[in-house]
């Protein structure tokens, strides 16, 4: 989709705002907003400012079509976090950054292979996704970088960056000029980044003609149900199950930890797994989410710790390995991208990261061999 400026500077003068007005609306500098009027894409916060002070739709903005966002992301919420049309105002801004970067051609469209929402349809596509991790026959739990993979096979674009603080989510699924893309917050545990990724990567793959016929409720729980028989096999259920089978909760709550440790995941998410196939456990949820909590302190790593272990250098080799798709449409938009830009779009910190980013994309695309990635 391509921005004309020409109807921002169109619109500022037929609202009667000035340029230095709506840059502090904004929140901006006066040259920010010239250099929005000459071209220069506004982020997608900003977008959004600048929409609400205009009284516009962002697709304004965006030639005479619809906006590039054009699927209203869904979220899986941090614990209680709400919701709100002000959450998704955020969220669908943060997608629209990506709207003159992802472009139709770049990425293949992937076809629709989910037509019922069942529970028959559920264990089927959870089968299907581990095979497509490469976890065929296997009992082992999925781990993040097998979610990665499976992104992959399925032709869905995932981008990690850290979210806005007011965003309070793992991950969102969501449709830009076409293309499905999850989302990812790389400042995520990497002990809960797995089921939330599923269950987006189970949203991208539903017929909308299958959506359209059940409620929102009902699609969630069949992406929570194809999400947790994809990370935890039957095989490893049954195997953890026999193994705290009459204990004590005490003892079945640290034998459970064990199992989390070895395996790399939350406890939660195995109690859920053994309670739709065994019956209710009866541990308290204090104690489920405080074997989890003790988890998370022994374990702080985030995603964004694994990518940046080897600065510049290890993001790289891992941007390359665990998003290929994503990888290949930056690497391809190098030379349009100023050093800022590409900051924004990669989530990094600094503009020095990013200039060193950079580099180091230029010299994995000049025919230097390339390594294992290590995270």
């Amino acid at each position: 989709m391509k921005w004309l400026g020409t109807k921002l500077k169109d619109l500022i003068d037929s609202k009667s705002v000035t340029q230095s007005g709506l840059a502090q609306g904004v929140g901006v500098t006066r040259q920010t907003v010239v250099d929005w009027i000459k071209g220069q894409v506004p982020k997608g916060s900003h977008l959004l400012g600048i929409s609400r002070i205009l009284d516009v739709e962002p697709s304004a903005f965006f030639e005479d079509e619809p906006s590039p966002v054009q699927v209203a992301p869904r979220f899986r919420k941090r614990r209680t976090a709400k919701i709100t049309a002000e959450v998704e105002g955020i969220a669908q801004g943060l997608a629209l950054e990506y709207a003159g970067i992802l472009e139709a051609k770049a990425m293949p469209v992937l076809e629709h292979i989910v037509r019922r929402i069942d529970d028959d349809a559920a264990v089927q596509l959870a089968s299907c996704m581990r095979q497509l991790a490469g976890l065929r026959g296997s009992h082992d739990p999925m781990g993040y970088q097998d979610v990665f993979y499976l992104m992959q096979e399925l032709g869905i674009c995932v981008i990690f960056r850290k979210f806005p603080d007011d965003l309070k989510d793992y991950a969102f699924y969501t449709v830009i000029n076409g293309q499905r893309v999850v989302f990812v917050n790389s400042a995520t545990n990497l002990l809960d980044l797995i089921f939330p990724m599923l269950h987006e990567a189970v949203h991208a793959l539903i017929d909308p003609a299958a959506s359209s016929r059940c409620s929102a409720d009902k699609e969630d729980s069949f992406c929570d149900k194809v999400a947790g028989m994809a990370q935890y096999p039957d095989g490893y259920v049954d195997d953890v199950c026999a193994a705290i089978k009459g204990r004590p909760a005490a003892v079945k709550v640290n034998m459970l930890k064990d199992f989390a440790v070895r395996n790399h995941h939350v406890v939660y998410g195995i109690v859920r797994r053994i309670e739709e196939r065994h019956g209710k456990l009866k541990l308290s949820r204090n104690s489920v989410h405080g074997a989890d909590g003790n988890l998370r302190q022994q374990s702080p790593q985030t995603l964004y710790d694994a990518l940046f272990g080897d600065e510049a250098e290890g993001y790289v080799r891992a941007l390359q390995t665990l998003t290929p798709i994503w990888f290949g449409i930056v690497a391809g938009s190098l030379d349009a991208m100023t050093i800022r830009k590409l900051a924004d779009v990669l989530g990094l910190e600094s503009v020095l990261d990013a200039k060193e980013v950079r580099e180091e994309i230029e010299r994995m695309t000049t025919g230097e061999e390339l390594h294992a990635c290590s995270v």
